[in-house]
């Protein structure tokens, strides 16, 4: 339960919306994500089948996509095994600096009326340690904080500045102020990405 609510619901299911709506259908970085959250599913439902009998068996089905009567169930498969994978060292100045910035995000939204996050933008001063770590991650950062766009300098000490960015054109299919967001031949106001995924779409 513990693992659904926190680092399964509020963090990673919130960081994963955009790309699984918004990426186009065959981007890797949309197939990644459906796979590890395929595994995720598949490994919860095994976990949860002493407990929950009837219902992990048929949720099992379901996923696996398993015909009507087949002799297949979730009863016969093992137990998931730990793969012993250590998290990325770096990984907690990430959660560090997200906390941080959502705490910043909180008080723009009292101070300077930012209902939506994603009409913010972060500006995240760290120091240089903190920036090495972190800078890996910069292409995640937004998505993490649920904000529009991430800009990560390195200084002195760690100082967050959250712009209001609820002046900018807003896309019309992802919601974000990117800063490449601009009025399309179609008519819609899009972002690079979006314009270049819709520019994709077969309507056959």
């Amino acid at each position: 339960f513990n693992f659904c609510n926190d680092p399964l619901s509020s963090v990673y299911m919130a960081a994963i919306k955009d790309r699984l709506y918004c990426e186009a259908l065959d981007s890797p970085k949309r197939r990644r994500t459906q796979t590890v959250l395929f595994d995720i599913a598949d490994n919860l439902l095994r976990l949860l089948a002493p407990i929950l009998v009837h219902t992990a068996d048929e949720a099992y089905s379901k996923l696996h996509k398993l015909p009507e009567g087949s002799d297949q169930s979730i009863h016969l498969t093992a137990l998931p095994q730990s793969r012993e994978k250590k998290p990325d060292t770096s990984w907690e100045n990430v959660m560090d600096l997200r906390s941080t910035a959502l705490k910043a995000l909180e008080n723009a939204r009292s101070d300077d009326g930012i209902s939506n996050p994603l009409d913010a933008g972060i500006i995240a001063v760290v120091d240089a340690s903190t920036f090495t770590n972190v800078q890996p991650y910069l292409s995640e950062l937004a998505d993490l904080c649920g904000v529009s766009r991430f800009n990560l300098v390195s200084g002195d000490s760690t100082s967050i500045t959250v712009d209001n960015l609820s002046e900018e054109p807003r896309c019309q299919r992802s919601w974000k102020r990117d800063g490449t967001v601009q009025e399309q031949p179609n008519g819609f106001c899009l972002s690079e990405r979006d314009a270049a995924v819709v520019s994709n779409i077969s309507l056959d």
